[in-house]
């Protein structure tokens, strides 16, 4: 079977772990404590795979996958010796199982753009199932404002909240895509993130000069290529623009591009993209 789907490194592990941790409490109050299982049968009708992309919206040279698998009852699966996955061409490496909650990592090259990532899982019996993944369209990249440039730090008025339009190439054309890419996860596909010395230090330890005291956020749910990030009166003080003090500070887009897959020839199947693009710039 082939369906075809056109569609700081820190943060994003730690969204990925808040996943897996919502994620293994849902299947524990669902199912009692999942466990790991190896299936001596294990069509992929029986199994969900879950596929997590990191470096491939933005220009690299390989691109790290996390594999999941698990069956059901929403135990994880660890493939048996005749159970393989590839993904062009490069073989999952099956001989030391990820341990309880982990995913089986694999690299491959980076597609080229408008290009695709081919699965193939083949079962015990020899069943292949395939799924076709394009690549990206577009290099994820913040095109407003320039790196280097410098900024002025957004001020607040009498009628109107500091704010600053970030601009930036979206990775997928979403016209084009047969299906869609979730407007209702836990996060919007993009977020726009401000960095900056602080006046005044937060709470967190972080130092005041530290470029990444300040961190001033907004989340957008299109392609449309611009967040504007809005100061707001709620936000604790080293959440807003005027907290930033002249000086070193980071421009960043974040993407969280969730697919909203079919069913179809595994039981369930989740195609995720994550990655971050930043620039520097000097806040005036």
């Amino acid at each position: 079977m082939t369906f075809r789907l056109y569609p700081d490194r820190s943060r994003l592990k730690r969204v990925g772990a808040v996943m897996v941790a919502v994620c293994t409490v849902a299947v524990f109050l669902a199912c009692g404590a999942p466990s790991i299982v190896h299936l001596a049968n294990a069509p992929a009708d029986k199994l969900s795979l879950s596929l997590t992309l990191t470096n491939a919206l933005i220009p690299s040279a390989r691109v790290a996958i996390e594999v999941r698998l698990s069956d059901t009852s929403g135990n994880q699966v660890v493939l048996a010796k005749d159970q393989t996955l590839r993904i062009n061409g490069v073989a999952l490496d099956t001989s030391h199982p990820p341990k309880l909650y982990d995913a089986y990592t694999m690299t491959v090259p980076r597609a080229p753009l408008g290009g695709n990532y081919t699965v193939v899982y083949t079962d015990e019996r020899g069943q292949q199932t395939t799924v076709v993944i394009p690549a990206v369209q577009h290099d994820l990249a913040i095109t407003s404002p320039a790196a280097n440039a410098r900024v002025p730090i957004p001020q607040s008025t009498a009628t109107s909240r500091a704010s600053l339009t970030v601009r930036y190439s979206a990775a997928f054309d979403e016209a084009t895509l047969p299906v869609p890419i979730s407007k209702n996860g836990y996060r919007p596909p993009y977020e726009a993130t401000a960095y900056g010395s602080c006046k005044t230090a937060g709470n967190s330890g972080t130092p005041a000069s530290d470029p990444r005291c300040v961190i001033v956020a907004n989340y957008q749910q299109d392609d449309s290529g611009s967040i504007t990030i809005t100061d707001k009166v709620d936000y604790a003080p080293k959440f807003r623009f005027d907290n930033l003090t002249p000086g070193s500070g980071i421009i960043s887009v974040d993407a969280h591009m969730a697919l909203v897959m079919p069913p179809e020839g595994f039981s369930t199947l989740a195609v995720t993209f994550v990655d971050e693009t930043s620039i520097p710039i000097t806040w005036v």
